[in-house]
Protein backbone atom coordinates (compact mmCIF):
# COMPACT_ATOMS: atom_id res chain seq x y z
CA UNK A 1 0.00 0.00 0.00
CA UNK A 2 1.16 3.49 -1.02
CA UNK A 3 2.13 6.43 1.23
CA UNK A 4 -1.61 7.53 -0.64
CA UNK A 5 -3.79 4.90 -0.16
CA UNK A 6 -2.64 4.09 3.83
CA UNK A 7 -3.42 8.31 4.26
CA UNK A 8 -6.76 7.92 2.51
CA UNK A 9 -7.30 4.38 4.67
CA UNK A 10 -6.46 5.77 7.50
CA UNK A 11 -8.88 8.75 7.36
CA UNK A 12 -11.76 6.25 6.09
CA UNK A 13 -10.66 4.13 9.24
CA UNK A 14 -10.79 6.64 11.98
CA UNK A 15 -13.16 5.80 14.85
CA UNK A 16 -14.62 9.28 16.44
CA UNK A 17 -17.63 8.00 18.38
CA UNK A 18 -15.41 6.74 21.46
CA UNK A 19 -15.24 10.42 21.93
CA UNK A 20 -18.90 11.34 22.14
CA UNK A 21 -22.15 10.22 23.16
CA UNK A 22 -23.62 7.75 20.94
CA UNK A 23 -26.74 5.76 20.75
CA UNK A 24 -27.70 3.57 17.85
CA UNK A 25 -31.45 2.70 17.71
CA UNK A 26 -33.39 0.73 15.79
CA UNK A 27 -37.36 1.83 14.07
CA UNK A 28 -39.28 1.46 11.18
CA UNK A 29 -36.68 2.70 8.87
CA UNK A 30 -33.39 1.15 10.77
CA UNK A 31 -30.69 2.44 11.91
CA UNK A 32 -30.32 5.76 13.51
CA UNK A 33 -27.58 7.54 14.71
CA UNK A 34 -27.99 10.15 18.01
CA UNK A 35 -26.24 12.90 18.79
CA UNK A 36 -27.50 15.66 21.19
CA UNK A 37 -25.56 18.73 20.44
CA UNK A 38 -26.89 21.47 18.60
CA UNK A 39 -26.25 22.97 15.34
CA UNK A 40 -25.46 27.17 14.55
CA UNK A 41 -23.77 28.38 11.59
CA UNK A 42 -24.17 30.28 8.53
CA UNK A 43 -26.68 30.32 6.14
CA UNK A 44 -27.06 29.64 2.68
CA UNK A 45 -29.37 29.76 -0.64
CA UNK A 46 -31.45 26.80 0.01
CA UNK A 47 -32.36 26.35 -3.83
CA UNK A 48 -30.23 24.24 -5.45
CA UNK A 49 -27.74 26.30 -8.52
CA UNK A 50 -27.34 24.95 -11.77
CA UNK A 51 -23.89 26.17 -11.90
CA UNK A 52 -21.08 27.53 -9.80
CA UNK A 53 -20.59 31.51 -8.78
CA UNK A 54 -18.20 33.19 -11.66
CA UNK A 55 -16.20 33.91 -8.74
CA UNK A 56 -15.44 30.04 -8.18
CA UNK A 57 -14.74 29.04 -11.70
CA UNK A 58 -11.60 29.43 -13.62
CA UNK A 59 -12.80 29.09 -17.46
CA UNK A 60 -10.87 27.18 -20.33
CA UNK A 61 -9.72 29.03 -23.25
CA UNK A 62 -9.57 25.71 -25.63
CA UNK A 63 -12.25 23.80 -27.00
CA UNK A 64 -9.34 20.89 -26.95
CA UNK A 65 -9.30 18.22 -23.73
CA UNK A 66 -5.68 17.64 -22.60
CA UNK A 67 -4.52 14.37 -22.47
CA UNK A 68 -2.96 14.58 -18.97
CA UNK A 69 -2.79 17.03 -16.43
CA UNK A 70 -0.20 16.91 -13.97
CA UNK A 71 -0.73 18.33 -10.70
CA UNK A 72 2.19 18.88 -8.12
CA UNK A 73 1.90 17.87 -4.43
CA UNK A 74 3.92 20.32 -2.62
CA UNK A 75 3.12 18.61 1.17
CA UNK A 76 4.53 15.41 2.44
CA UNK A 77 1.27 12.46 2.19
CA UNK A 78 2.27 10.33 4.92
CA UNK A 79 1.93 12.54 8.42
CA UNK A 80 0.47 12.04 11.55
CA UNK A 81 -2.94 13.24 12.51
CA UNK A 82 -6.59 13.72 10.88
CA UNK A 83 -6.34 13.26 6.98
CA UNK A 84 -8.17 16.80 6.68
CA UNK A 85 -6.47 18.95 9.07
CA UNK A 86 -2.96 17.92 8.27
CA UNK A 87 -2.48 17.03 5.01
CA UNK A 88 -3.04 20.38 3.28
CA UNK A 89 -3.02 18.74 -0.07
CA UNK A 90 -6.00 17.05 0.32
CA UNK A 91 -8.25 19.51 -1.14
CA UNK A 92 -6.16 18.72 -4.70
CA UNK A 93 -7.39 14.95 -4.66
CA UNK A 94 -10.08 14.37 -2.56
CA UNK A 95 -12.88 15.63 -4.44
CA UNK A 96 -11.78 13.87 -7.67
CA UNK A 97 -12.74 10.86 -5.68
CA UNK A 98 -15.14 11.11 -3.22
CA UNK A 99 -18.99 13.02 -2.85
CA UNK A 100 -20.52 14.38 -0.49
CA UNK A 101 -24.87 14.51 -0.62
CA UNK A 102 -24.24 18.37 -1.22
CA UNK A 103 -21.76 20.83 -2.78
CA UNK A 104 -21.12 24.50 -1.50
CA UNK A 105 -19.41 26.81 -4.03
CA UNK A 106 -16.71 29.06 -2.49
CA UNK A 107 -19.75 31.94 -2.28
CA UNK A 108 -21.86 29.38 -0.29
CA UNK A 109 -24.30 28.99 -2.66
CA UNK A 110 -25.70 24.98 -2.60
CA UNK A 111 -25.39 22.55 -5.58
CA UNK A 112 -26.01 18.90 -6.13
CA UNK A 113 -23.24 16.13 -5.11
CA UNK A 114 -24.78 12.83 -4.80
CA UNK A 115 -28.22 13.55 -3.99
CA UNK A 116 -30.09 15.18 -7.15
CA UNK A 117 -32.25 17.09 -4.77
CA UNK A 118 -33.89 17.65 -1.60
CA UNK A 119 -37.16 18.80 0.60
CA UNK A 120 -37.94 19.60 4.16
CA UNK A 121 -40.82 19.48 6.08
CA UNK A 122 -42.03 22.64 7.40
CA UNK A 123 -40.22 22.85 10.75
CA UNK A 124 -37.12 22.27 8.59
CA UNK A 125 -36.19 19.55 10.63
CA UNK A 126 -36.96 16.44 8.80
CA UNK A 127 -34.94 16.31 5.80
CA UNK A 128 -35.45 14.06 2.63
CA UNK A 129 -32.31 13.64 -0.07
CA UNK A 130 -32.95 11.68 -3.30
CA UNK A 131 -30.19 10.26 -5.15
CA UNK A 132 -28.67 10.65 -8.47
CA UNK A 133 -29.98 8.02 -10.43
CA UNK A 134 -26.33 7.54 -11.99
CA UNK A 135 -24.50 7.88 -8.76
CA UNK A 136 -22.24 4.58 -9.05
CA UNK A 137 -19.15 3.61 -7.30
CA UNK A 138 -15.73 3.07 -9.69
CA UNK A 139 -16.65 -0.64 -9.31
CA UNK A 140 -20.18 0.05 -11.49
CA UNK A 141 -22.03 -0.50 -8.34
CA UNK A 142 -25.12 1.69 -7.16
CA UNK A 143 -24.81 4.15 -4.54
CA UNK A 144 -27.80 3.64 -2.20
CA UNK A 145 -29.09 4.67 0.61
CA UNK A 146 -27.88 2.79 3.07
CA UNK A 147 -24.33 3.68 1.68
CA UNK A 148 -25.02 6.82 2.40
CA UNK A 149 -26.17 6.37 6.27
CA UNK A 150 -23.59 3.97 6.84
CA UNK A 151 -20.81 6.74 5.48
CA UNK A 152 -22.80 9.64 7.80
CA UNK A 153 -22.74 7.60 10.83
CA UNK A 154 -19.50 6.74 10.74
CA UNK A 155 -18.32 10.18 10.61
CA UNK A 156 -19.77 10.56 14.55
CA UNK A 157 -17.48 13.26 14.96
CA UNK A 158 -19.01 15.80 12.52
CA UNK A 159 -22.45 15.17 13.03
CA UNK A 160 -23.64 18.02 15.54
CA UNK A 161 -26.09 18.87 13.65
CA UNK A 162 -27.80 15.54 13.35
CA UNK A 163 -30.49 13.67 15.50
CA UNK A 164 -30.83 11.12 13.46
CA UNK A 165 -30.65 9.21 9.82
CA UNK A 166 -33.07 6.42 8.57
CA UNK A 167 -33.43 5.42 4.62
CA UNK A 168 -36.98 4.53 3.24
CA UNK A 169 -35.67 2.83 -0.17
CA UNK A 170 -32.79 2.66 -2.13
CA UNK A 171 -32.45 6.11 -3.20
CA UNK A 172 -33.97 8.00 -0.20
CA UNK A 173 -31.86 8.97 2.57
CA UNK A 174 -33.72 11.17 5.19
CA UNK A 175 -32.19 12.85 7.81
CA UNK A 176 -33.09 14.65 11.17
CA UNK A 177 -31.88 17.59 12.31
CA UNK A 178 -31.13 18.44 15.80
CA UNK A 179 -32.96 21.97 15.51
CA UNK A 180 -34.72 23.70 13.02
CA UNK A 181 -32.55 24.94 10.93
CA UNK A 182 -32.32 25.77 6.82
CA UNK A 183 -28.68 25.87 6.07
CA UNK A 184 -28.62 22.17 7.24
CA UNK A 185 -28.13 20.87 3.40
CA UNK A 186 -24.99 22.99 3.84
CA UNK A 187 -23.33 21.06 6.65
CA UNK A 188 -23.74 17.61 4.65
CA UNK A 189 -21.29 19.33 2.16
CA UNK A 190 -18.45 18.78 4.90
CA UNK A 191 -15.39 16.56 3.67
CA UNK A 192 -16.21 14.44 6.65
CA UNK A 193 -19.05 13.79 5.71
CA UNK A 194 -17.90 12.38 1.77
CA UNK A 195 -19.71 9.11 1.08
CA UNK A 196 -18.06 6.11 0.32
CA UNK A 197 -18.39 1.82 -0.33
CA UNK A 198 -18.49 -0.75 2.72
CA UNK A 199 -15.04 -1.08 3.21
CA UNK A 200 -13.79 -4.31 1.71
CA UNK A 201 -10.53 -6.72 2.18
CA UNK A 202 -7.93 -4.79 0.47
CA UNK A 203 -7.66 -2.11 -1.85
CA UNK A 204 -8.41 1.67 -1.35
CA UNK A 205 -12.13 2.76 -0.21
CA UNK A 206 -14.22 2.89 -2.77
CA UNK A 207 -15.66 6.89 -3.81
CA UNK A 208 -18.70 7.93 -6.28
CA UNK A 209 -16.44 10.55 -7.73
CA UNK A 210 -15.52 10.80 -11.38
CA UNK A 211 -12.06 9.41 -11.17
CA UNK A 212 -10.60 6.02 -9.74
CA UNK A 213 -6.40 5.66 -8.35
CA UNK A 214 -5.24 3.34 -11.39
CA UNK A 215 -1.94 3.67 -10.13
CA UNK A 216 1.03 4.74 -7.81
CA UNK A 217 4.97 4.46 -7.45
CA UNK A 218 6.93 5.07 -4.68
CA UNK A 219 10.87 4.90 -5.99
CA UNK A 220 13.24 4.71 -3.30
CA UNK A 221 14.79 7.91 -5.10
CA UNK A 222 12.89 10.55 -7.03
CA UNK A 223 9.77 11.71 -6.40
CA UNK A 224 5.82 9.43 -5.67
CA UNK A 225 3.54 9.41 -8.12
CA UNK A 226 0.10 9.14 -8.30
CA UNK A 227 -1.94 8.30 -11.49
CA UNK A 228 -5.97 9.25 -11.25
CA UNK A 229 -7.82 7.57 -14.09
CA UNK A 230 -11.70 8.71 -15.16
CA UNK A 231 -13.96 6.24 -14.14
CA UNK A 232 -16.19 4.09 -16.76
CA UNK A 233 -19.10 5.48 -15.30
CA UNK A 234 -18.01 9.37 -16.19
CA UNK A 235 -20.27 11.28 -17.39
CA UNK A 236 -17.76 13.60 -19.40
CA UNK A 237 -14.60 12.93 -21.18
CA UNK A 238 -11.82 13.60 -18.91
CA UNK A 239 -8.13 14.05 -18.82
CA UNK A 240 -5.84 11.55 -16.95
CA UNK A 241 -4.51 13.16 -13.30
CA UNK A 242 -0.51 12.39 -12.82
CA UNK A 243 -0.23 13.48 -9.26
CA UNK A 244 4.19 14.29 -8.56
CA UNK A 245 4.93 14.55 -4.47
CA UNK A 246 7.52 17.08 -4.63
CA UNK A 247 8.04 18.07 -0.98
CA UNK A 248 11.72 18.12 -1.10
CA UNK A 249 12.00 19.92 -4.43
CA UNK A 250 12.25 23.61 -5.12
CA UNK A 251 8.80 24.34 -6.48
CA UNK A 252 10.58 26.76 -9.15
CA UNK A 253 12.30 23.91 -10.65
CA UNK A 254 8.69 21.66 -11.52
CA UNK A 255 7.67 25.26 -13.03
CA UNK A 256 10.43 24.74 -15.43
CA UNK A 257 9.27 21.90 -16.36
CA UNK A 258 4.89 20.40 -17.42
CA UNK A 259 3.61 21.25 -14.66
CA UNK A 260 0.35 22.66 -15.29
CA UNK A 261 -1.25 22.73 -11.51
CA UNK A 262 0.20 23.59 -8.25
CA UNK A 263 -1.25 25.53 -4.86
CA UNK A 264 1.08 27.16 -2.66
CA UNK A 265 1.56 30.16 -0.42
CA UNK A 266 5.23 30.68 -1.24
CA UNK A 267 5.80 34.35 -2.14
CA UNK A 268 9.24 33.51 -4.06
CA UNK A 269 7.27 30.77 -6.03
CA UNK A 270 4.29 32.91 -6.79
CA UNK A 271 6.71 36.06 -7.76
CA UNK A 272 8.42 33.17 -10.01
CA UNK A 273 5.21 32.32 -11.87
CA UNK A 274 3.94 35.81 -12.38
CA UNK A 275 6.87 36.14 -14.53
CA UNK A 276 6.06 32.69 -16.61
CA UNK A 277 3.33 34.16 -19.20
CA UNK A 278 2.01 30.05 -19.48
CA UNK A 279 0.83 30.68 -15.99
CA UNK A 280 -1.66 32.23 -14.00
CA UNK A 281 -1.47 33.02 -10.04
CA UNK A 282 -5.37 32.73 -8.43
CA UNK A 283 -5.77 33.96 -4.42
CA UNK A 284 -7.91 31.78 -3.14
CA UNK A 285 -10.19 32.40 -0.52
CA UNK A 286 -8.88 32.70 2.86
CA UNK A 287 -8.93 29.06 4.88
CA UNK A 288 -7.55 29.17 7.87
CA UNK A 289 -7.08 31.56 11.21
CA UNK A 290 -4.16 31.01 13.75
CA UNK A 291 -4.77 31.66 17.16
CA UNK A 292 -2.90 31.71 20.92
CA UNK A 293 -4.11 29.56 23.41
CA UNK A 294 -2.46 30.47 27.34
CA UNK A 295 -3.94 28.90 30.82
CA UNK A 296 -2.77 32.01 31.99
CA UNK A 297 -5.67 34.69 30.24
CA UNK A 298 -8.34 31.21 30.97
CA UNK A 299 -6.97 31.83 34.24
CA UNK A 300 -7.77 35.18 34.38
CA UNK A 301 -11.34 35.14 32.66
CA UNK A 302 -12.48 32.40 35.32
CA UNK A 303 -11.02 35.00 38.22
CA UNK A 304 -13.16 37.56 36.60
CA UNK A 305 -10.44 39.92 35.11
CA UNK A 306 -11.34 41.74 31.59
CA UNK A 307 -9.63 40.97 28.70
CA UNK A 308 -8.37 42.52 26.39
CA UNK A 309 -7.55 42.16 22.27
CA UNK A 310 -4.48 42.86 20.20
CA UNK A 311 -5.00 45.76 18.04
CA UNK A 312 -6.16 45.28 14.68
CA UNK A 313 -3.23 47.66 13.81
CA UNK A 314 -0.85 44.82 15.79
CA UNK A 315 -2.89 42.32 13.80
CA UNK A 316 -1.44 43.63 10.56
CA UNK A 317 1.95 44.23 11.16
CA UNK A 318 2.39 41.02 12.65
CA UNK A 319 0.92 39.81 9.56
CA UNK A 320 2.93 41.75 6.98
CA UNK A 321 6.16 41.51 8.98
CA UNK A 322 6.57 37.98 10.63
CA UNK A 323 5.14 35.38 8.13
CA UNK A 324 6.27 34.55 5.13
CA UNK A 325 2.99 33.95 3.51
CA UNK A 326 -0.04 35.14 1.89
CA UNK A 327 -1.60 36.73 5.05
CA UNK A 328 -3.40 39.28 7.08
CA UNK A 329 -4.58 40.41 10.52
CA UNK A 330 -7.35 38.21 11.78
CA UNK A 331 -10.84 39.64 10.53
CA UNK A 332 -13.81 37.60 11.47
CA UNK A 333 -16.22 35.92 10.78
CA UNK A 334 -14.51 32.49 12.15
CA UNK A 335 -16.50 30.46 13.27
CA UNK A 336 -15.21 31.85 17.62
CA UNK A 337 -16.46 34.91 16.14
CA UNK A 338 -19.97 33.75 16.30
CA UNK A 339 -22.91 33.45 19.17
CA UNK A 340 -21.95 29.97 20.70
CA UNK A 341 -25.47 28.55 22.66
CA UNK A 342 -24.35 25.65 22.58
CA UNK A 343 -21.56 26.47 24.93
CA UNK A 344 -24.20 26.54 27.52
CA UNK A 345 -24.71 23.07 27.93
CA UNK A 346 -20.75 21.85 27.76
CA UNK A 347 -19.79 20.23 31.13
CA UNK A 348 -16.79 21.27 33.50
CA UNK A 349 -13.74 19.59 32.70
CA UNK A 350 -10.30 19.73 34.94
CA UNK A 351 -8.72 23.19 34.02
CA UNK A 352 -5.21 23.52 32.61
CA UNK A 353 -2.18 22.18 34.55
CA UNK A 354 0.38 24.89 33.62
CA UNK A 355 1.19 25.91 37.25
CA UNK A 356 3.27 29.01 36.44
CA UNK A 357 6.75 27.65 36.77
CA UNK A 358 9.30 29.35 38.34
CA UNK A 359 11.08 32.67 37.91
CA UNK A 360 14.14 31.15 36.25
CA UNK A 361 12.26 28.03 34.66
CA UNK A 362 12.05 28.27 30.61
CA UNK A 363 8.83 28.65 29.10
CA UNK A 364 7.54 27.70 25.93
CA UNK A 365 5.43 28.75 23.37
CA UNK A 366 4.69 25.27 21.50
CA UNK A 367 3.42 24.82 17.73
CA UNK A 368 3.27 22.35 15.02
CA UNK A 369 7.09 21.64 13.87
CA UNK A 370 5.15 20.96 10.45
CA UNK A 371 3.29 24.45 10.06
CA UNK A 372 5.59 27.12 8.99
CA UNK A 373 3.32 29.82 9.66
CA UNK A 374 3.18 28.76 13.35
CA UNK A 375 6.61 28.86 13.77
CA UNK A 376 6.89 32.17 12.34
CA UNK A 377 4.27 33.35 14.53
CA UNK A 378 5.62 32.05 18.02
CA UNK A 379 9.02 33.33 17.30
CA UNK A 380 7.46 36.70 16.74
CA UNK A 381 5.53 36.11 19.93
CA UNK A 382 7.89 34.52 22.07
CA UNK A 383 10.74 37.97 20.96
CA UNK A 384 7.87 40.25 21.61
CA UNK A 385 7.52 38.68 25.15
CA UNK A 386 10.99 38.11 25.70
CA UNK A 387 11.71 41.91 25.73
CA UNK A 388 10.42 42.65 29.06
CA UNK A 389 7.59 44.66 30.05
CA UNK A 390 7.45 48.55 28.46
CA UNK A 391 9.85 47.62 25.88
CA UNK A 392 7.59 49.03 22.88
CA UNK A 393 3.70 49.18 22.18
CA UNK A 394 3.91 45.95 21.07
CA UNK A 395 5.40 44.73 24.09
CA UNK A 396 3.04 45.94 26.24
CA UNK A 397 0.40 44.98 23.69
CA UNK A 398 1.21 41.00 24.13
CA UNK A 399 1.43 41.76 27.83
CA UNK A 400 -1.81 43.24 28.24
CA UNK A 401 -3.62 39.92 26.19
CA UNK A 402 -1.13 37.29 27.77
CA UNK A 403 -0.66 37.56 31.67
CA UNK A 404 2.71 36.57 32.55
CA UNK A 405 3.97 36.97 28.89
CA UNK A 406 6.71 39.55 30.12
CA UNK A 407 7.28 38.67 33.57
CA UNK A 408 10.92 36.68 33.10
CA UNK A 409 12.47 38.67 30.21
CA UNK A 410 14.60 35.42 28.55
CA UNK A 411 12.68 32.91 29.72
CA UNK A 412 10.67 32.24 27.23
CA UNK A 413 11.35 29.60 24.15
CA UNK A 414 9.54 28.28 21.07
CA UNK A 415 9.38 25.25 20.43
CA UNK A 416 8.48 23.25 17.36
CA UNK A 417 6.49 19.85 18.75
CA UNK A 418 5.90 17.12 17.22
CA UNK A 419 2.10 15.87 16.71
CA UNK A 420 1.95 13.88 19.55
CA UNK A 421 3.55 16.01 21.57
CA UNK A 422 1.91 18.80 20.78
CA UNK A 423 -1.67 17.12 21.21
CA UNK A 424 -0.65 15.49 24.44
CA UNK A 425 0.85 18.93 26.13
CA UNK A 426 -2.75 20.80 24.44
CA UNK A 427 -4.84 18.20 26.20
CA UNK A 428 -3.16 18.96 29.70
CA UNK A 429 -2.46 22.34 28.99
CA UNK A 430 0.94 22.04 30.66
CA UNK A 431 2.88 24.88 28.70
CA UNK A 432 2.65 28.37 28.89
CA UNK A 433 1.32 28.63 25.40
CA UNK A 434 -0.13 27.23 21.95
CA UNK A 435 0.10 28.54 18.33
CA UNK A 436 -2.77 26.94 16.84
CA UNK A 437 -4.33 26.76 13.88
CA UNK A 438 -8.45 26.70 13.02
CA UNK A 439 -10.22 26.52 9.43
CA UNK A 440 -12.30 29.68 8.42
CA UNK A 441 -14.36 27.36 6.19
CA UNK A 442 -16.89 26.41 8.86
CA UNK A 443 -20.24 25.02 8.61
CA UNK A 444 -21.41 24.50 11.89
CA UNK A 445 -19.56 27.11 14.60
CA UNK A 446 -20.60 24.71 17.46
CA UNK A 447 -18.80 21.59 15.50
CA UNK A 448 -15.36 23.53 15.53
CA UNK A 449 -15.94 24.64 18.96
CA UNK A 450 -16.27 20.99 20.18
CA UNK A 451 -13.37 19.22 18.50
CA UNK A 452 -11.19 22.40 20.07
CA UNK A 453 -12.77 21.87 23.35
CA UNK A 454 -11.79 18.03 22.82
CA UNK A 455 -8.16 18.85 22.26
CA UNK A 456 -7.68 21.24 25.09
CA UNK A 457 -10.38 20.46 27.40
CA UNK A 458 -9.06 22.72 29.91
CA UNK A 459 -10.94 25.31 28.02
CA UNK A 460 -14.34 23.72 28.18
CA UNK A 461 -15.00 26.04 32.18
CA UNK A 462 -14.89 29.25 29.92
CA UNK A 463 -18.37 28.06 28.26
CA UNK A 464 -19.80 31.12 26.08
CA UNK A 465 -16.84 32.81 27.28
CA UNK A 466 -14.89 30.91 24.62
CA UNK A 467 -14.50 33.51 22.36
CA UNK A 468 -12.50 35.96 25.74
CA UNK A 469 -10.14 33.33 25.99
CA UNK A 470 -8.55 32.52 21.74
CA UNK A 471 -6.44 35.52 20.65
CA UNK A 472 -6.78 35.73 17.36
CA UNK A 473 -3.47 36.57 15.34
CA UNK A 474 -3.64 35.68 11.29
CA UNK A 475 -5.62 34.57 8.40
CA UNK A 476 -3.48 32.83 5.48
CA UNK A 477 -4.87 31.89 2.11
CA UNK A 478 -3.10 29.82 -0.83
CA UNK A 479 -2.68 30.34 -4.23
CA UNK A 480 -3.62 28.40 -7.34
CA UNK A 481 -0.25 28.45 -9.98
CA UNK A 482 -2.31 27.13 -13.25
CA UNK A 483 -1.17 26.78 -17.12
CA UNK A 484 -3.39 29.80 -18.58
CA UNK A 485 -6.32 28.49 -20.45
CA UNK A 486 -5.98 24.68 -21.18
CA UNK A 487 -8.42 23.06 -18.68
CA UNK A 488 -10.70 24.93 -16.13
CA UNK A 489 -11.61 24.40 -12.91
CA UNK A 490 -13.81 25.62 -9.80
CA UNK A 491 -13.38 25.21 -6.27
CA UNK A 492 -15.69 25.16 -3.46
CA UNK A 493 -16.20 26.40 0.12
CA UNK A 494 -13.78 24.36 1.55
CA UNK A 495 -11.00 25.02 -0.77
CA UNK A 496 -11.42 21.71 -2.26
CA UNK A 497 -10.23 21.89 -6.22
CA UNK A 498 -11.39 20.20 -9.04
CA UNK A 499 -10.57 19.86 -12.27
CA UNK A 500 -13.51 20.67 -14.80
CA UNK A 501 -12.41 19.93 -18.41
CA UNK A 502 -14.24 17.39 -20.78
CA UNK A 503 -16.62 17.63 -22.90
CA UNK A 504 -20.21 15.87 -22.80
CA UNK A 505 -19.27 13.07 -25.39
CA UNK A 506 -17.70 10.09 -23.83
Amino acid sequence: MTDLERRIDRYFARDFRSNMSVTILQDTLGLILLVAVSACGVKPVLAPLDTFHSECTIPSDSAAIPDTISVVLTDPIDQPGTFWETWSDHHLVVGHLYETLITVDCTGGIHPGLAASWSADPEDRRWTFILRRDARFWDGSPVRAVDVQRSLMDSGAGISAIDSIAVSDDRTVIVFANESTVNFPFVLAAPSFTVSKARQASGLIQGSGPYRLASSESPPSGPSTYTLKPTAYSAKKKPVLQYIESAARDERDLLIGDVDLLVTSDPTVLDYARRRNQYSVVPLPWDRTYILLSATRVSDILSGHQTKELPQSFLDSLARDAVRRDARGHLPPAWFDRPLACMDRTQTRPQSNYSGGKADEIRRVLYDRTDPVARQLSERIVALGNTGPNSSTKTDAVGAVIPGINENPGALRAYGASHEEMEQSLALGSDFAYIVAQSLRSTDACIDAENLLRRAPWLSPLGRRLRQGLVPLVDTRQNLIVRTGIFALTFDWFGNIRIDSGSTEK
